[in-house]
C-alpha cells in the first residue's frame, strides 16, 4: 500500500466504520495506519529516521485518545492550541477544568519522584536487565545484574522550539482530510516543541546490552526509555496484565504489544510466535490478598461488573433487574455489587444508582476486591471475558460469568463450548439465574474444579502451578 492509498484508506475507516472499538479488526488497521503516517510526519519534523516501533511507543497515548474523539475530528476543523500532553479518556474535546488537571498532574507527580531520576541513571550504568511496572507485584528476587525501576514522571514546560510546530502545521495542510489534518495539529507540544528536552533526558548507556521488561507503563520517562534503548538495540519484553489475551481474536492491547515487543509473556499459553507461557503476576498479586484464615462468607451472591459506558450501561441495568426479580430470596438473601472503578470523581454508589434493592450492598470505593471476593459464596462476573473471573479461577473460588465474546480464539473455544454445557459460563442473564437458583453449589463446584477440562484451562490461562519465584532465569 502506498502513502496515497493509505490515507484514502484512513478516511474511509473514520467515515464508514462508526465502532472502532479495541475489539475490532478494523481498529488494529486502523491503529497501524495511523503509527505509519505519523511515523512519516514526526520523522520529517524531527529530522530523524526513526522507526514505526520507536513512534508507536512515543505518541500512542495521543492516538489513543484521538481515535476516541475521531466523530468531531472528521467533521469539524479545530482551530485550538495543542495540549502540553496527551488528555486521555475523554470522547470530546477536554474543558479548561480537564486541562488544568491534567497538567497539574503531571507536575505533582513529577514532584513526587524528583529524586528517582538519578537513582534510575545509576542503575541503567550497572544493571542490563531492567523491569518496569512490577512494583507491588510478588517478585520476590531478581538477580544481580537487574533492577526493578521505581516510577519517574517528567515535568517539560515552556515554549520549546516553536519552529517545529510550523513545519508540522505546513505539514498538515497537506492533506485533504480533515481528520489528519487535524490530528496531525493537534499532537501534543511534549512530541514537537518539547519533544528535544524529552528525548535528551534519557541517557544511553550500552543498549545493546539491555532487555527491558515491561508490565505497565505510566509515564513518558518510561516510554521514551524504552522507544530510545529499542531503537539503539535492547531488547523489549512485554508481560500480560490482563484478561483477553489469548481469548478474544482482536485485541488492541494485544497488536500494540505484539507489534513493538519482541518477547510477549503470557499467563499460560502460546498463540503468537513471540508468545512464551509465564507466570501470571497480577493474579498472584490477587491470591496472595486474600485473608489466610477462611472466614464464614457475608454475602450469599457478589455481582462483579466490568467497566460501564453508555454503549453497555443499559444492558447491566437489564440484566441486574432482571436478576434481583427472578433471583430465590430465600436462597439469596444478602447481594454484594461491585463496580469497575472510574475515577476518583465517579464513586460506586453513582455507578449504581439505578438498584434500589434492600438485599443489594454496593462495595465501598477503595475497598479490597480479593477481600470481597473471599466473603461472598460465589462470584457472578457480568461480563466474561474478565480478569477477576480469572483470578477466581486461580484461587478456585466459585464463579460463574456471563460470556461475551464474539470472535473466541482456537484456543478458548473447546472450553467455552464445555463450560457453557456445565454452568460455568452463560449466553444471558436468564440462563444465569436459573442456574443460581437449582445449583447445589458445594457439589457443583467440587465436581467443576476437579474436571479434566477445569484444570486443563485454569493452565491454560492462569499458568498456576508454574509461578515462577524470580522473573530473571
Amino acid at each position: 500500500m502506498n502513502r496515497a492509498e493509505r490515507i484514502q484508506r484512513i478516511d474511509y475507516l473514520v467515515r464508514e466504520e462508526s465502532d472502532l472499538g479495541s475489539f475490532t479488526a478494523e481498529r488494529m488497521e486502523f491503529s497501524e495506519l495511523l503509527f505509519t503516517e505519523l511515523q512519516l510526519v514526526l520523522n520529517e519534523v524531527h529530522g530523524m529516521n526513526a522507526s514505526l516501533r520507536f513512534w508507536k511507543l512515543i505518541v500512542e497515548d495521543h492516538l489513543l485518545a484521538e481515535v476516541l474523539r475521531k466523530d468531531n475530528l472528521r467533521d469539524t476543523n479545530w482551530t485550538g492550541n495543542p495540549e502540553w500532553y496527551a488528555v486521555v479518556n475523554f470522547s470530546n474535546y477536554p474543558t479548561f477544568k480537564e486541562k488544568i488537571r491534567n497538567l497539574g498532574g503531571h507536575l505533582i507527580r513529577s514532584l513526587k519522584t524528583r529524586k528517582v531520576k538519578a537513582e534510575i541513571n545509576r542503575l541503567l550504568q550497572k544493571k542490563s536487565e531492567i523491569y518496569i511496572g512490577f512494583n507491588g507485584l510478588p517478585v520476590p528476587e531478581v538477580n544481580n545484574n537487574a533492577a526493578i525501576f521505581a516510577r519517574s514522571y517528567p515535568f517539560i514546560f515552556g515554549n520549546g522550539d516553536s519552529k517545529k510546530r510550523e513545519i508540522l502545521n505546513k505539514i498538515a495542510e497537506k492533506y485533504t482530510s480533515q481528520f489528519l489534518r487535524n490530528i496531525i495539529r493537534r499532537i501534543p507540544k511534549i512530541y514537537i516543541e518539547n519533544f528535544n528536552k524529552l528525548y535528551n533526558s534519557v541517557e544511553l548507556y550500552e543498549p545493546e546490552r539491555k532487555t527491558f521488561h515491561v508490565h505497565l507503563t505510566d509515564s513518558l520517562s518510561e516510554t521514551m526509555m524504552i522507544a530510545k534503548y529499542s531503537e539503539e538495540g535492547a531488547k523489549l519484553v512485554w508481560y500480560q496484565h490482563g484478561c483477553y489475551y489469548g481469548e478474544v481474536v482482536h485485541k488492541y492491547r494485544g497488536y500494540f504489544e505484539h507489534s513493538t515487543g519482541d518477547q510477549f509473556r503470557t499467563w499460560g499459553y502460546k498463540e503468537h510466535p513471540i508468545d512464551e507461557p509465564w507466570s501470571a503476576y497480577r493474579l498472584e498479586v490477587f491470591r496472595q490478598k486474600l485473608p489466610q484464615n477462611a472466614e464464614e462468607p457475608t454475602y450469599d451472591l457478589m455481582l462483579c461488573y466490568a467497566a460501564m459506558d453508555e454503549r453497555n450501561k443499559n444492558r447491566f441495568i437489564r440484566n441486574t433487574g432482571y436478576l434481583l426479580d427472578e433471583l430465590d430470596s430465600v436462597k439469596y438473601k444478602k447481594i454484594l455489587a461491585r463496580p469497575r472503578p472510574v475515577n476518583s470523581r465517579v464513586s460506586a454508589s453513582d455507578q449504581f444508582s439505578f438498584i434500589s434493592d434492600a438485599r443489594v450492598v454496593v462495595a465501598p470505593d477503595g475497598s479490597s476486591i480479593a477481600r470481597q471476593v473471599s466473603k461472598s459464596r460465589i462470584v457472578l462476573q457480568m461480563r466474561v471475558p474478565s480478569t477477576n473471573f480469572l483470578e477466581c479461577i486461580y484461587c478456585d473460588h466459585p464463579v460463574i460469568g456471563l460470556l461475551d465474546n464474539d470472535q473466541p480464539t482456537e484456543i478458548v473455544t473447546p472450553f467455552y463450548e464445555h463450560f457453557l454445557k456445565r454452568g460455568l459460563l452463560h449466553r444471558d442473564m436468564e440462563s444465569a439465574v436459573q442456574f443460581l437458583n437449582e445449583v447445589n453449589l458445594e457439589n457443583w463446584w467440587t465436581e467443576i474444579t476437579q474436571s479434566r477440562e477445569y484444570q486443563a484451562y485454569k493452565q491454560t490461562f492462569t499458568n498456576s502451578d508454574q509461578f515462577k519465584e524470580t522473573i530473571v532465569r
